[in-house]
């Protein structure tokens, strides 16, 4: 409302709220908040610096925030993984340079290499690819990680891939390739009864995708298995019998059932 004097006593309120909070989620609230202002004081041409100064700090204290998150309760997740995307989609968009990148690169990974949550495992790695922080192929190499550890850990890959594909959903495809031959890898590690309980979590990561993304991933597991293009109707035949096939349907389309109820 460009009221006289307004702008100075909301600098001095906010400004010590931001450096008083240690809450990610709060602080990439307000730096929402924050980006929107900016536009809209550039949009009616009023001064901004008092706007960038507060974008700044709020930017740093988030950064400064985010180790404090690595180990959230589960309830948290979603919240937490909302304010990182907030943080990261800020620093993407920020065309003037602004905010600090190595600050948000290394919180991040100090986060990752604290965290005992393989779904926010995920999304720090799902975040650094997407900020270009880290080669895709860092995600294929995590992957393989995960087909020789221990059966515990294996059973958790689902989750951690749950959280890439929640962070990263277009960076990833980047490194397809490899990351389509790093799960080969790991299912066929992995034992029948390991792959079941597996199965929730990961088809639960690939509807995360866009059906492009998912049609584009499933042609790289067809040439990795030398089904060419023009060749799609080789994926229909099944080399089973048909009470077999009615089965497998069966079942696929129960485990579609099952996981609407579930709250992954």
């Amino acid at each position: 409302m460009d009221l006289p004097g307004l702008v100075l006593r909301i600098e001095a309120t906010a400004g010590h709220a931001i450096d008083a909070d240690t809450r990610l989620v709060s602080l990439a609230q307000a730096l929402t908040h924050l980006i929107v202002l900016r536009r809209q004081a550039v949009r009616k041409k009023i001064r901004e610096d008092i706007v960038v100064d507060l974008q700044s700090r709020c930017f740093a204290r988030a950064c400064f925030a985010i180790p404090e998150v690595a180990n959230v309760p589960v309830e948290d997740h979603e919240d937490v993984l909302a304010a990182l995307k907030s943080v990261a989609e800020a620093l993407l968009g920020d065309s003037d340079a602004g905010f600090d990148r190595d600050l948000f690169v290394e919180s991040v990974r100090s986060a990752y290499a604290q965290s005992n949550s393989p779904y926010l495992r995920g999304a720090m790695c799902g975040l650094l690819t997407e900020t270009r922080a880290q080669p895709a192929e860092v995600l294929s190499e995590e992957i393989l990680k995960f087909a020789q550890s221990r059966p515990e850990v294996m059973l958790t890959c689902g989750e951690f891939l749950d959280g890439v594909m929640a962070t990263s959903r277009t960076a990833i495809m980047l490194g397809a390739q490899s990351l389509v031959e790093a799960f080969d890898v790991l299912l066929r590690e992995a034992s029948w009864d390991q792959f079941l309980i597996m199965l929730p979590r990961t088809r639960k990561a690939f509807e995360r995708l866009h059906d492009r993304s998912r049609v584009a991933f499933a042609d790289r597991v067809a040439q990795l298995y030398g089904l060419q293009e023009g060749e799609g109707d080789k994926l229909a035949q099944l080399d089973t019998s048909a009470g077999a096939a009615v089965w497998m349907a069966r079942i696929d389309a129960r485990v579609a059932e099952v996981m609407k109820e579930w709250d992954l």
